[in-house]
């Protein structure tokens, strides 16, 4: 007998967030998730029709879906979108009559839409945890580049033999670590709280591209200043900031340039920081010299006084350090003082 049926959609950990930038006048938020430009909210906001986004605000918080309303986005990223699945199910009586379904779960994403179950969902791990390996629940993978799914149920004996323990059956995709197979407590949970949970906490992930016939040899003005296009694979292009810039690269003006002085987080320098269009440059101090963009790169210059031949606005001081003059004055100053 089919126990329990469970159709996996694997993805990886979120990707960065989309600069949340959205086109002027525009709403940058539904709820709490943002909505950057080329997706939009209203009239003149969003690129093309794909990316036309609804806030129904009758919720609290506020709900984001595509343009009819039939499916919920919960985020939004600079590759991908996390959206609401459907789980179809088919609960039995101990007779084996079925009482309350919902047999055929499917979503259309539209083949010209620009929107695709993500590539990287093919991959299919062990279910951590959780032993989804084909006795009581059991996992698919899917193709890349997939715009239509449906999952259909279908039962041997209609849980006659199971019904004490599992009178239902589930089909539904998920994201990669959502869902953890936790037994005879998921296959006695009465349907509608284990519906109800898959439906409200377990996103499914889509890839998302401009124009999905279209490639960057035909791109005309979507990518704006200092970005470039990349064509991605099984059709379309995406816009990318380059190399030293930050911002919105389908929005005018485009990319701007990063002070990478401001962050020695990500930038690392252990000298003087200058920061350039597109990048910056770090540099020894006075006095010293080496590498400094990595830590104790520099090192102190002793040379002219080792050698005994200090340079004329300079002395050498006991300990062979070398003093412009001015330092040496000032030094003395204060010890007068």
């Amino acid at each position: 007998m089919l126990l329990h049926l469970i159709l996996f959609l694997f993805t990886f950990p979120l990707t960065r967030a989309m600069n949340n930038t959205s086109k002027p006048g525009c709403p940058t938020k539904c709820g709490d998730v943002t909505v950057p430009y080329p997706f939009g909210i209203g009239a003149d906001c969003f690129l093309n029709i794909s990316f036309n986004l609804t806030c129904n605000t009758s919720f609290e918080p506020p709900k984001l879906s595509f343009g009819d309303g039939s499916i919920r986005i919960y985020n939004i990223s600079d590759l991908e979108l996390r959206i609401s699945t459907i789980v179809s199910y088919n609960c039995y009586d101990q007779s084996g009559t079925l009482v309350v379904g919902y047999p055929y779960a499917w979503t259309s994403l539209g083949r010209q839409s620009g929107f695709t179950f993500s590539k990287k969902n093919i991959k299919a791990p062990n279910v951590p945890y959780g032993q989804c390996s084909g006795i009581g629940c059991c996992q698919i993978s899917i193709p890349k580049g997939l715009s239509v799914y449906n999952s259909t149920l279908t039962t041997l004996q209609n849980h006659t033999d199971v019904w004490s323990f599992n009178k239902c059956s589930y089909g539904f995709l998920v994201e990669d670590n959502r869902f953890k197979f936790e037994g005879a407590s998921d296959l006695s949970t009465n349907y509608s709280d284990f519906v109800e949970k898959i439906r409200s906490t377990m996103p499914i992930v889509l890839d998302w591209v401009i124009e999905p016939e279209g490639n960057c040899s035909i791109e005309v003005n979507t990518c704006k200043g200092n970005s470039s296009c990349y064509d991605v694979e099984g059709g379309g292009y995406r816009c990318q900031c380059r190399r030293g810039y930050e911002g919105n690269p389908y929005l005018d003006p485009g990319c701007q340039d990063i002070d990478e002085c401001s962050d020695q987080g990500s930038n690392p320098c252990y000298g003087i920081c200058n920061n350039t269009i597109g990048g910056y440059n770090c540099t020894c101090k006075p006095g010293s010299s080496g590498d400094a963009y990595i830590l104790n790169g520099c090192k102190e210059d002793a040379t002219k006084c080792s050698t005994g031949m200090p340079d004329s606005n300079a002395i050498c001081n006991s300990r062979g350090k070398l003093w412009s003059k001015e330092e040496e004055a000032n030094k003395a100053s204060r010890k007068v003082l």
